[in-house]
């Protein structure tokens, strides 16, 4: 709750105000870096002492993306559910993280995409790390931002979400069985 209504909003009006030219780019590292810090500070609160381990689950930006606050969220939200997190930050080719997927052979993946990504190439990016989790086994792909929402379709085991809401219940239904695709 408090990251989609407070964190995101904060978030998003950070990214339009790049856009409009009303926010220079150092005054945007400054604000990411700030939120970035918290989720670090925040980590150590959030995540359960006494917990199952509900797997492994890969956290990643693909292709060129640079803004890896989303994927930053995501782990933070599965490492307070329960799963161990590998953080591979921005900028991540679909290749490497497909190859990883093979060789560990995640419980989860999130991916984050930012509304300036390219849609072509992020399907490109989409598919062949689908591929790599259809080949692993019973892999989800769990995919928000607004880059994902430009896209008209995606592989059938990638489920899009909106909102942290959204995610957090998609992380419920992964302990109680195979994945139902909403797309």
């Amino acid at each position: 709750y408090v990251i989609d209504e407070m964190i995101a909003p904060v978030m998003f009006d950070i990214g339009e105000r790049w856009a409009s030219g009303t926010m220079s780019p150092v005054q945007e590292h400054v604000a990411s870096n700030a939120i970035i810090e918290t989720i670090a500070r925040v980590r150590p609160l959030v995540e359960r002492s006494t917990r199952s381990d509900l797997g492994l689950a890969l956290c990643s930006c693909l292709g060129s993306e640079q803004h890896d606050i989303g994927a930053r969220v995501a782990a933070l939200v599965l490492a307070s559910e329960g799963f161990r997190t590998t953080m591979l930050g921005a900028n991540v080719p679909a290749a490497d993280l497909a190859l990883m997927i093979a060789d560990q052979r995640p419980t989860i993946v999130a991916v984050s995409a930012s509304a300036n990504a390219n849609s072509e190439r992020l399907l490109e990016d989409l598919n062949q790390i689908a591929r790599a989790a259809t080949t692993a086994g019973n892999i989800r792909i769990l995919a928000g931002g607004a880059g994902f929402r430009k896209l008209d379709h995606v592989p059938n085991v990638v489920t899009r979400f909106e909102k942290l809401q959204e995610f957090w219940q998609l992380l419920q239904s992964a302990s109680q069985g195979p994945a139902e695709t909403h797309d």
